[in-house]
């Protein structure tokens, strides 16, 4: 099955390297305030559940959690990650946009990590919240945490523009002494660059990776693009979709959101 929108390729073209970026990512901090917000009882989906590092751990603390993602090759590597931990948890390879299940099968609905937004229009998030809305019981729950676009606006405007940036992302690989001149940020087993823009007025953001193999020294350029949401963008949206009774965090210590929090998390009940 052929991704249905090409930004999310990304994720099995980069499996081996998302692997240990994902590994890098807060995901302790992330599970524990699921567990803190969204109660236990009755059947969650983890929409976008990638290699499965929050669905995982939230099925060995009780929860009942089905995991959803687009992408193959993130689903066989959860497969894998569940057996190792000793654990069983239900995978389901699909398109968010277009949920295969039942009206009113969950309880609560999470989607975490800027896992929403990978969509060819800025529509498709309203069509995807109302198949949230569609798949969730009476007064169920919806965590949705993104990018905060009010803070990647406000540090990522000045950089070089969204035209230049893919230019120079690939003049660095055919130029060693070039992208020697930039930060490499170091994983086991690669190294990489990453360069961020925003694009059309602040509603994407572009993240351009350059990836470098410390045991071959092979070279591998790749980018992907997601859509930004403001608070009052989300708001909007959810409540056309049939949401209510907004709380909003700026992390995953539960700060207030402001403007210059660097996560946009919203919980939410359906109407």
């Amino acid at each position: 099955m052929k991704s249905p929108y090409p930004t999310a390729t990304i994720f099995d073209e980069t499996i081996n390297y998302w692997q240990e970026i994902a590994e890098a990512r807060p995901t302790d901090k992330q599970v524990n305030f699921v567990k803190e917000k969204i109660e236990g009882s009755g059947l969650v989906l983890d929409l976008g559940c990638g290699n499965g590092r929050h669905t995982i751990p939230l099925s060995k603390a009780g929860y009942d959690i089905i995991g959803l993602d687009v992408s193959k090759r993130l689903l066989q590597a959860a497969k894998q990650k569940a057996t190792a931990a000793g654990t069983k948890v239900t995978l389901v390879r699909a398109d968010m946009r277009c949920l295969p299940f039942s009206a009113e099968t969950f309880t609560s609905v999470i989607s975490l990590d800027t896992s929403f937004g990978y969509f060819p229009s800025r529509d498709d998030a309203q069509r995807t919240l109302g198949e949230i809305d569609r798949t969730l019981s009476g007064n169920g729950v919806l965590l949705l945490d993104v990018f905060n676009r009010e803070h990647i606006v406000k540090h990522h405007t000045k950089r070089l523009t969204s035209t230049l940036q893919p230019i120079l992302s690939r003049l660095l690989i055919y130029s060693p002494f070039l992208a020697g001149m930039f930060k490499w940020r170091e994983f086991p087993s690669f190294c990489m660059q990453q360069h961020r823009s925003v694009m059309e007025n602040g509603l994407k953001l572009r993240d351009i990776w350059i990836f470098r193999e410390k045991r071959t020294g092979k070279l591998l350029f790749a980018q992907h693009v997601v859509w930004l949401y403001s608070y009052r963008d989300l708001e909007s949206e959810l409540w056309k979709a049939g949401f209510q009774n907004l709380d909003v965090f700026g992390n995953y210590e539960g700060v207030d959101y402001g403007e210059d929090t660097d996560r946009l998390i919203v919980i939410s009940h359906k109407k």
